[in-house]
């Protein structure tokens, strides 16, 4: 099966030096429903090139199960809880039950520390011409 790739980078200085961070993602589906996304952080301390970091050495990950079209999932690390609005509505529906992480088990969230880069990487299979991924960043103290 062909996935695509997608990365954004999270620069240093949005990550704090002696405390952590942690991801609020929202994926915005247009037409299509996804399936089987994975979400991937990986630490980038030397900021080498998304797709020569070492595939295993992730910290955190995530796969969606489903995500129905005209849908909006928000997966929340500082709640670590997963919602999903559908067809415009503002009435947001539990979804941690479509998260899940290597092999079938629990999802890792990811903690950003250190004050180094992170990469997300997205691996989506087929390409969604109306797909939408918003990244934020929430330091904890």
């Amino acid at each position: 099966m062909a996935y695509l790739r997608y990365s954004a980078q999270v620069p240093a200085d949005a990550v704090p030096l002696w405390s952590d961070a942690v991801p609020i993602i929202r994926v915005y589906t247009g037409s299509q429903a996804v399936r089987q996304m994975r979400v991937r952080f990986y630490a980038n301390p030397f900021e080498v090139a998304s797709d020569q970091l070492d595939p295993c050495d992730f910290c955190g990950e995530f796969i969606v199960s489903y995500q129905p079209a005209n849908a909006v999932l928000t997966v929340d690390g500082v709640t670590q809880s997963a919602t999903i609005t559908q067809g415009g509505s503002s009435q947001a529906q539990a979804a941690s039950h479509l998260l899940y992480g290597s092999d079938g088990g629990p999802m890792v969230w990811p903690h950003l520390t250190c004050g180094i880069r992170y990469d997300m990487v997205v691996d989506i299979v087929p390409e969604l011409p109306d797909l939408l991924i918003n990244l934020c960043i929430a330091g904890r103290e």
